[in-house]
Protein backbone atom coordinates (compact mmCIF):
# COMPACT_ATOMS: atom_id res chain seq x y z
CA UNK A 1 0.00 0.00 0.00
CA UNK A 2 1.39 3.41 -1.16
CA UNK A 3 1.96 6.34 1.54
CA UNK A 4 -0.43 8.11 -0.13
CA UNK A 5 -3.55 5.37 0.45
CA UNK A 6 -2.20 4.79 4.12
CA UNK A 7 -2.52 8.98 4.45
CA UNK A 8 -5.77 9.19 2.75
CA UNK A 9 -7.02 5.96 5.12
CA UNK A 10 -5.66 8.03 8.01
CA UNK A 11 -7.56 11.51 7.12
CA UNK A 12 -10.00 9.76 6.04
CA UNK A 13 -10.61 8.10 10.06
CA UNK A 14 -9.52 10.92 11.63
CA UNK A 15 -12.39 13.15 9.98
CA UNK A 16 -15.60 10.83 9.85
CA UNK A 17 -14.27 8.82 12.97
CA UNK A 18 -13.11 11.21 14.98
CA UNK A 19 -14.46 14.61 14.15
CA UNK A 20 -11.40 16.13 13.00
CA UNK A 21 -11.66 19.16 10.92
CA UNK A 22 -9.39 19.52 7.57
CA UNK A 23 -6.76 21.64 9.49
CA UNK A 24 -6.30 19.74 12.32
CA UNK A 25 -5.81 16.83 10.44
CA UNK A 26 -3.21 18.81 8.21
CA UNK A 27 -1.36 19.50 11.17
CA UNK A 28 -1.65 15.96 12.51
CA UNK A 29 -0.70 14.11 9.52
CA UNK A 30 1.78 17.00 7.91
CA UNK A 31 -0.15 17.30 4.36
CA UNK A 32 -1.84 20.95 3.27
CA UNK A 33 -5.17 21.67 3.87
CA UNK A 34 -5.48 21.62 0.41
CA UNK A 35 -4.82 18.38 -0.36
CA UNK A 36 -7.33 16.91 2.83
CA UNK A 37 -9.62 19.34 1.78
CA UNK A 38 -9.72 17.67 -1.90
CA UNK A 39 -9.68 14.56 -0.53
CA UNK A 40 -12.93 15.09 1.64
CA UNK A 41 -15.17 16.15 -1.62
CA UNK A 42 -13.50 13.64 -3.48
CA UNK A 43 -14.12 10.76 -0.97
CA UNK A 44 -17.44 11.79 0.02
CA UNK A 45 -16.41 12.33 3.71
CA UNK A 46 -18.60 15.13 4.69
CA UNK A 47 -21.98 12.47 3.96
CA UNK A 48 -20.18 9.88 5.62
CA UNK A 49 -19.91 11.25 8.53
CA UNK A 50 -23.32 12.14 8.90
CA UNK A 51 -24.10 8.58 8.16
CA UNK A 52 -21.13 7.51 10.70
CA UNK A 53 -22.26 10.03 13.31
CA UNK A 54 -26.35 8.49 13.03
CA UNK A 55 -24.90 4.99 13.29
CA UNK A 56 -25.65 2.82 16.12
CA UNK A 57 -21.68 1.97 16.58
CA UNK A 58 -20.82 5.93 16.90
CA UNK A 59 -23.62 6.17 19.27
CA UNK A 60 -22.48 3.49 21.78
CA UNK A 61 -18.92 5.16 20.71
CA UNK A 62 -19.80 8.09 22.24
CA UNK A 63 -21.71 6.24 25.42
CA UNK A 64 -18.39 4.31 26.38
CA UNK A 65 -16.25 7.73 26.25
CA UNK A 66 -19.12 9.59 28.17
CA UNK A 67 -19.38 6.56 30.59
CA UNK A 68 -15.56 6.07 30.67
CA UNK A 69 -15.10 9.55 32.03
CA UNK A 70 -17.85 9.19 34.50
CA UNK A 71 -16.40 5.89 35.73
CA UNK A 72 -13.38 7.66 36.50
CA UNK A 73 -14.71 10.72 38.01
CA UNK A 74 -16.57 7.94 40.77
CA UNK A 75 -13.10 6.27 41.04
CA UNK A 76 -12.35 9.30 42.11
CA UNK A 77 -15.00 9.79 44.13
CA UNK A 78 -16.22 13.29 42.31
CA UNK A 79 -19.34 12.46 41.27
CA UNK A 80 -22.58 14.11 42.22
CA UNK A 81 -26.40 12.07 42.33
CA UNK A 82 -27.43 13.16 39.02
CA UNK A 83 -23.93 11.88 37.50
CA UNK A 84 -24.93 8.90 39.06
CA UNK A 85 -28.25 8.51 37.70
CA UNK A 86 -26.87 9.19 33.99
CA UNK A 87 -23.95 6.89 34.42
CA UNK A 88 -26.95 4.16 35.58
CA UNK A 89 -28.88 5.47 32.03
CA UNK A 90 -26.22 5.38 29.57
CA UNK A 91 -25.16 1.42 30.95
CA UNK A 92 -28.51 0.38 30.26
CA UNK A 93 -28.82 2.42 27.27
CA UNK A 94 -25.47 0.45 25.86
CA UNK A 95 -26.77 -2.57 27.50
CA UNK A 96 -30.21 -2.06 24.99
CA UNK A 97 -28.56 -1.04 21.94
CA UNK A 98 -29.36 -3.91 18.94
CA UNK A 99 -26.29 -5.45 17.89
CA UNK A 100 -28.66 -6.11 14.74
CA UNK A 101 -29.70 -2.44 14.05
CA UNK A 102 -26.33 -1.21 12.39
CA UNK A 103 -26.32 -3.66 9.40
CA UNK A 104 -26.84 -0.68 7.20
CA UNK A 105 -23.68 1.45 8.47
CA UNK A 106 -21.66 -1.88 8.67
CA UNK A 107 -22.61 -2.74 5.16
CA UNK A 108 -21.92 0.48 3.64
CA UNK A 109 -18.94 0.78 5.49
CA UNK A 110 -17.62 -2.57 3.60
CA UNK A 111 -18.94 -1.10 0.45
CA UNK A 112 -16.66 1.78 0.51
CA UNK A 113 -14.02 -0.31 1.46
CA UNK A 114 -14.45 -2.19 -1.15
CA UNK A 115 -14.85 0.59 -3.33
CA UNK A 116 -11.03 2.19 -2.14
CA UNK A 117 -9.87 -1.24 -2.72
CA UNK A 118 -10.83 -1.38 -6.17
CA UNK A 119 -9.70 1.47 -7.11
CA UNK A 120 -6.24 1.05 -6.30
CA UNK A 121 -6.26 -2.32 -8.17
CA UNK A 122 -9.31 -1.87 -10.48
CA UNK A 123 -10.79 1.55 -11.71
CA UNK A 124 -13.42 0.45 -14.54
CA UNK A 125 -14.37 -2.34 -11.60
CA UNK A 126 -14.52 0.55 -8.97
CA UNK A 127 -16.36 2.74 -11.33
CA UNK A 128 -18.99 0.37 -11.88
CA UNK A 129 -19.47 0.15 -8.17
CA UNK A 130 -19.43 3.01 -7.07
CA UNK A 131 -22.90 3.97 -9.54
CA UNK A 132 -24.35 1.61 -7.14
CA UNK A 133 -23.69 1.98 -3.98
CA UNK A 134 -26.12 4.95 -3.30
CA UNK A 135 -29.13 2.32 -4.44
CA UNK A 136 -27.52 -0.47 -2.71
CA UNK A 137 -27.73 2.00 0.71
CA UNK A 138 -31.79 2.52 -0.25
CA UNK A 139 -32.21 -1.09 -0.80
CA UNK A 140 -30.66 -1.52 2.92
CA UNK A 141 -32.92 1.01 4.07
CA UNK A 142 -35.88 -0.49 2.54
CA UNK A 143 -35.07 -3.88 3.98
CA UNK A 144 -33.28 -3.24 7.54
CA UNK A 145 -34.64 0.86 8.30
CA UNK A 146 -37.53 -0.27 9.51
CA UNK A 147 -37.39 -2.04 12.83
Amino acid sequence: MSHKVKYLIRAESLYIRKGKTVSEISRNLGISVKTISRWKIEEKWSQRRKDFLRSSVAIADRLKETLSHLVSKLNNKEIDPKQADALSKMVKAIKAMDPDADVISVALVVMDDLLRFLKERDKKAAEIIDRYIPAFGDYLWEKYGHK
